[in-house]
């Protein structure tokens, strides 16, 4: 079924990754971790703060960016160092948002969920919702309603509905890899199945240590391309 499907997966791209560590190492003396923080490194936070001052970001810049739930902006900062300018986003924390205005100089909206701006396409949106409602800790040891049922449970589906109205020509959704144990998976069932119509998804459990996070954490990584680029979204 999913769940030995996603398993092997997981095996096979521990078994990639591994390899390529061993191979980065050999012939760089370091593993990928290193160079993705030397990446990180060459362009501070005082550099990227200077593309506030654009004016017309829709006119000059080549890839535009949502960032849903932006929090303490890594999501955001690691899409402007890969060239993607941020349009606006969404953050329920005032103080974060505030972070957001002075790194981006664009709107930034209290509720993901509520009146957003839909006259510019955006290229990429990348969505962290909430994962407590999925963790092995909210299922196992608390007393109340989990996934989809629990108090923030429920906008890991209903962010669906956000990026089908944007219609971006790429997403990228990150939760907590538990998320594929919690009532057997059906939320992300859910939420794969109802982006297939307008998206091509590719889905998988990566370590992110592996990938120059400082955490042994394992995430469900859920990306997808438009349709509407053609051959370019297989």
């Amino acid at each position: 079924g999913r769940e030995r499907v996603v398993r092997e997966r997981r095996e096979e791209i521990e078994l990639r990754a591994e390899a390529a560590v061993a191979s980065d190492s050999a012939a760089q003396g370091g593993g990928i971790g290193s160079k993705l923080q030397e990446w990180r490194d060459r362009v501070p936070i005082k550099t990227l703060m200077q593309f506030k001052q654009v004016k017309t970001i829709a006119k000059i810049c080549l890839f535009s960016c949502v960032i849903l739930a932006a929090g303490g902006l890594l999501d955001t900062v690691a899409a402007m160092r890969s060239g993607f300018f941020p349009i606006w986003g969404t953050e329920i924390c005032e103080k974060q948002r505030d972070l957001w205005k002075a790194l981006t100089n664009t709107p930034i909206y209290p509720d993901t969920f509520g009146n957003l701006p839909n006259s510019y396409r955006p290229t990429y949106i990348k969505s962290g919702q909430p994962c407590p409602d999925f963790t092995r800790n909210g299922v196992n040891n608390r007393p109340y309603s989990h996934g989809r049922d629990g108090d923030t449970g429920w906008m890991f589906t209903s962010q669906v509905d956000v990026i089908k109205k944007q219609n971006p020509r790429s997403f990228c959704l990150e939760m907590t890899a538990n998320a594929v144990n919690v009532h057997g998976g059906s939320e992300v069932d859910e939420v794969i199945n109802s982006l297939c119509d307008k998206f091509v998804v590719y889905y998988d459990l990566l370590d992110v240590w592996r990938y120059g996070d400082p955490t042994s954490r394992k995430r469900l990584f859920i990306v997808g391309f438009n349709k509407d680029i053609g051959d370019l979204a297989y």
